[in-house]
């Protein structure tokens, strides 16, 4: 089994099975709440669902001037990006 992994972590390019990802459901992409997020909103939501690691469910720490070092933004903007998520029920 394990060498069936490897050599299909081999076949597409990866270098370990065990590779992180940040999952964006169709359900959550489809609601008209994320269509209507701004980019800055939808960069901090996905910043977020990368922090979140299965357990830590309301323990994730993520600070404006963490989104601000992160991506290319101000820290106002990623206050008003924090509120916007708020606002539309997505934290």
């Amino acid at each position: 089994m394990t060498a069936r992994i490897k050599s299909n972590s081999r076949r597409y390019g990866r270098e370990s099975a065990k590779e992180r990802f940040c999952a964006l459901s169709f359900q959550l992409v489809d609601s008209m709440a994320f269509q209507h997020l701004s980019h800055a909103g939808m960069r901090v939501l996905v910043l977020l669902k990368r922090r979140f690691n299965g357990i830590n469910n309301g323990d994730i720490c993520l600070s404006c001037r963490d989104v601000a070092k992160a991506c290319p933004m101000s820290r106002n903007t990623a206050g008003r990006a924090f509120q916007e998520l708020q606002q539309k029920g997505f934290i």
